[in-house]
């Protein structure tokens, strides 16, 4: 599957509209948005910047699901049901973050693949930051992050907080400011490089 076919399978299967989500927008933010399918199409162009083996993971997943919401809320775990929706291992997008340079989304999906990367989703399992893998590779990166954490080189905040956010940072940062990573934590840079953002590894049989 190509990645246009995947991105479009994503949009219809992965990524939903918090249930009236315009009317819970201020109209500064609904104001910025041309119709009210656009924030999916903003959502995507982000998506578009992983790696197509990121996106077929993701696709193949048997849950995981991307919510554009009215505000910024935290990544949830396990069955969830707004009104009429029903998702399963929720990671929510602002729908005013769309606006932005997609550091936001980008870090808000990074926690969705933490999960996943880590435990397969299972509602009680643990994150690939937590140093565990759903292969023996994915085992292997998972290792080095918290690892790494402990070493604090990187000064941003959100580094800080936790190895799940460091994580996920990282993959942001790494995505929209490659360079401001690479010298702030090269060891995390080279990381990432040749495993989530490798096609040549997401080709491995590792999950």
């Amino acid at each position: 599957m190509d990645k246009e076919r995947l991105v479009k399978e994503l949009k219809t299967r992965r990524v939903h509209l918090y249930p009236r989500l315009f009317a819970l927008l201020s109209p500064g933010v609904a104001g910025h948005f041309a119709s009210t399918w656009e924030p999916v199409e903003r959502l995507t162009e982000f998506l578009c910047r992983l790696p197509q083996g990121a996106l077929r993971f993701l696709l193949a997943s048997p849950t995981g699901d991307i919510v554009i919401s009215p505000v910024d809320l935290p990544y949830a775990r396990g069955p969830q049901k707004l009104q009429r929706l029903q998702v399963e291992n929720v990671t929510f997008v602002p729908a005013e973050a769309l606006l932005g340079d997609g550091m936001i989304p980008l870090r808000a999906v990074a926690h969705l693949y933490d999960h996943l990367l880590g435990s397969a989703g299972a509602e009680r399992g643990p994150n690939l930051s937590d140093g565990v893998g759903i292969t023996e590779e994915w085992t292997e990166v998972g290792a080095q992050i918290p690892r790494l954490f402990a070493l604090g080189h990187n000064p941003d905040p959100i580094c800080q907080t936790s190895p799940a956010g460091y994580f996920a940072q990282s993959v942001a940062l790494y995505v929209v400011r490659p360079r401001e990573l690479n010298a702030a934590d090269p060891n995390m840079h080279k990381l990432l490089k040749r495993s989530f953002f490798s096609e040549t590894f997401w080709r491995q049989d590792n999950g």
